[in-house]
């Protein structure tokens, strides 16, 4: 009985041992494997729901589409739908965004700090428009006071929607369109909103001495396409194209996706019903037309300015020809929404330095605008026999 008791203790002492080895084979199997699998610097900014094509990890979605971001070469984004893309970008290039909205806020630039309070309560890459805070509005129209700055009053205007002349309460209350147009009052902009609070109570006389400054006046600003141009100086210096170009294209987004002050169709409606019985009406609404022609910062203003034209008695072909300028104008911007690879991210940020400088329309008037656009129709051709669906002509 002894020698098979002892072969019995040596099995089980040999088996214990075995089960210790596997034990401890598993372990270091697991550690040795997360150490090899774990993500990279780059790898780590992408967003769960994108992966690198290269990327050993799998897609959550099984239909996963492939993008091409300016940087991190191909990843694969569940959808390429332009909300998906710009979400997914929002979340790629956060910590840049971030550095720059605190450089804004921190400013010493007036214009840049309005901006930041501007954005201060809305996430990068969110699509929905994030009306600011209490904190914030009490902020800007503070700033809006002190500056005595007409583009940060207009600002300030925009982040508490004080265009009705309704009774807003708290401290946008302070602000006021007579006193917007007071420090801007060669901007037709500020008259032409006090024209349609004049209007909308009754006041006929102050309605056309609002409509009659405002054609007198020398520019047509809103400031609502000038955000950026407030705004790129602070973004971080060390910020790579593509989150420059992120920015950038964010802020546009929410530029044109924020309620545009309403003056046009008021202004259409004093030209219609004043013009023809009244001579002085008349004699304003032709000069009106002309300052959003030949000055206009938005293409907006010119479409206004075409329609108060027709309204005072501007001859077809002079109507025919701003019609046709107007949609040249309209498709001038790059194809940014669409493409995200390091060649269109370069084209968008020279798109973007000249917008900063010339607006809008001086933007779309420009040859070099048409040298871009040239550049990615040509890029376009080159890697799509359907080429011709994807973007519109240079003209």
């Amino acid at each position: 009985m002894a020698p098979r008791n002892i072969r019995t203790k040596w099995l089980i002492a040999g088996l214990l041992g075995l089960a210790v080895f596997v034990i401890i084979f598993i372990g270091f199997k697991g550690w040795y494997g997360a150490l090899l699998s774990r993500p990279s610097q780059v790898q780590s900014r992408i967003p769960r729901d994108t992966v690198s094509a290269e990327s050993p990890l799998q897609p959550r979605y099984s239909k996963a589409e492939p993008l091409d971001v300016c940087g991190f070469g191909t990843v694969k984004v569940r959808s390429t739908d332009h909300t998906v893309v710009h979400q997914f970008l929002g979340e790629m290039t956060e910590e840049a965004s971030s550095r720059w909205r605190s450089n804004l806020l921190n400013s010493t630039d007036n214009r840049a700090r309005g901006v930041g309070l501007l954005l201060k309560d809305r996430a990068s890459g969110d699509g929905e428009i994030a009306m600011p805070s209490k904190e914030s509005q009490e902020s800007l129209v503070k700033l809006a006071e002190t500056s005595a700055d007409p583009a940060v009053y207009a600002i300030a205007v925009r982040a508490c929607n004080a265009y009705t002349g309704e009774d807003l309460g708290g401290f946008c209350q302070k602000l006021s369109l007579a006193t917007w147009a007071r420090l801007d009052s060669d901007n037709a902009i500020p008259w032409m909103l006090l024209g349609n609070q004049a209007r909308s109570r009754g006041d006929q006389d102050a309605e056309a001495a609002a409509f009659m400054e405002a054609a007198k006046a020398t520019r047509v600003d809103s400031y609502g396409d000038s955000l950026f141009g407030f705004a790129q100086t602070e973004i971080p210096a060390d910020a790579t194209p593509l989150e420059r170009s992120f920015v950038a294209e964010d802020l546009l987004d929410y530029e044109a996706a924020w309620p545009e002050p309403q003056y046009d169709s008021f202004a259409q409606d004093y030209c219609m019903t004043s013009s023809l019985p009244d001579p002085g009406a008349r004699q304003t609404c032709d000069a009106l037309a002309q300052l959003l022609v030949s000055k206009g910062t938005k293409i907006s203003d010119i479409w206004l300015g075409m329609k108060l034209g027709s309204r005072v008695g501007w001859s077809p072909a002079r109507i025919e020809d701003l019609d046709r300028e107007i949609r040249a104008l309209s498709i001038s911007h790059p194809l940014i929404d669409e493409y995200w690879d390091c060649f269109n991210v370069g084209l968008f940020n020279d798109y973007m330095a000249l917008r900063a400088q010339l607006g809008e329309v001086g933007t779309a008037r420009s040859d070099l605008t048409r040298a871009l656009k040239k550049k990615q129709m040509e890029w376009l051709k080159s890697r799509s026999k359907d080429w011709r669906g994807l973007g519109a002509t240079v003209h």
